[in-house]
């Protein structure tokens, strides 16, 4: 049997889970079928992830060395230095 594309495909079992995920999906994109209410989680979960990715990348940016000088340079061993061993 010839497949109509070169492209990888994947087999995925519809659990309960993806049952449940996709039927949320067609609340947002009625009118697809399961297999298109995939492709568009899929595709929208990926976006969501960079932009998830991108913003935490612009926090730690923003933030970074807000706290330098808070503790003195030696804070560590002070601190070790006040439990007995």
């Amino acid at each position: 049997m010839r497949m109509p594309t070169t492209l990888d495909r994947h087999t995925i079992t519809e659990t309960p889970e993806i049952a449940a995920a996709l039927d949320i999906a067609a609340l947002r994109w009625p009118g697809k079928t399961r297999a298109e209410l995939v492709r568009q989680v899929l595709v929208e979960s990926a976006e969501q992830m960079l932009a998830s990715a991108e913003h935490r990348r612009r926090m730690i940016e923003k933030y970074a060395g807000v706290f330098t000088g808070t503790y003195p340079a030696d804070w560590d061993e002070q601190r070790k230095a006040e439990w007995p061993e």
